[in-house]
């Protein structure tokens, strides 16, 4: 399916706002002192999260080169089994 470039960026800007949202919460976890293991699993997503809406809105052509070819690949190694 095809979208529009400018819905696909809005929806990038939009998900990249809720990432920064989610480090800046996890960020006040750690400045109050809650500090265990879904503190750092939360800041690793989100930072994922962050750095996937960066490319999507950077370099939209990459990402979606990069996604074809997963998926290509996924389809691939389904038929050989």
């Amino acid at each position: 399916m095809r979208y529009p470039t400018e819905q696909v960026h809005r929806a990038a800007v939009l998900s990249l706002l809720c990432a920064l949202a989610m480090i800046l919460h996890v960020l006040s976890w750690i400045v109050l002192g809650v500090v265990m293991a879904p503190t750092y699993i939360l800041l690793v997503l989100a930072g994922i999260c962050l750095g996937l809406n960066v490319w999507a809105v950077s370099y939209p052509a990459n990402l979606q080169r990069r996604l074809a070819w997963i998926g290509g690949w996924g389809k691939l190694s389904a038929t050989v089994r």
